[in-house]
């Protein structure tokens, strides 16, 4: 399955200060926060992307359009796993956006459980799939959910 990065040099000032924040420390004065991630969506076969947009205020599915703005990484898993997976977050499309969890990489504040950020729904999704091993998905930032696949795939 494919999951795709939003690159935040291309994006506004907001997209700009979470992958900022949400980098690796050395990063953060090394100047290479600006190759890193503020956003995260699942392709699903169909051609659909899901993720929690903060811009609509829920779960949405739209279909993907390719564009320089966003990083691939494909995901290998079996049939089931794929089915768990999209199973799980095509179950999410109208959970409303987690404002207060994605306020928690700044301020240290608890996840909603009833609502989803981006990271967070993907990283409970591919949990679901049984990708990753179950943990808090809340945990998760675009940039960590990156570095922990890409861990996997090596």
């Amino acid at each position: 399955m494919e999951i795709v990065f939003y690159r935040a040099s291309k994006g506004n000032t907001a997209d700009k200060v979470i992958a900022w924040w949400t980098s690796p420390f050395s990063s953060k004065f090394s100047g290479d926060w600006r190759d890193s991630y503020s956003h995260v969506e699942i392709i699903l076969p169909t051609g659909f992307m899901v993720s929690a947009s903060q811009y609509k205020g829920c779960v949405r599915a739209k279909k993907f359009k390719t564009s320089t703005s966003w990083h691939s990484l494909e995901v290998p898993m079996g049939r089931s796993m794929a089915d768990a997976t999209e199973k799980f977050i095509l179950s999410k499309v109208g959970i409303k956006y987690d404002y207060i969890g994605l306020l928690g990489f700044v301020f240290g504040t608890r996840d909603v459980d009833s609502k989803y950020f981006c990271s967070e729904l993907i990283a409970e999704a591919l949990m679901e799939g049984g990708v990753l091993p179950k943990s808090n998905p809340a945990k998760f930032s675009p940039n960590t959910l990156y570095l922990e696949l890409k861990k996997g795939l090596v």
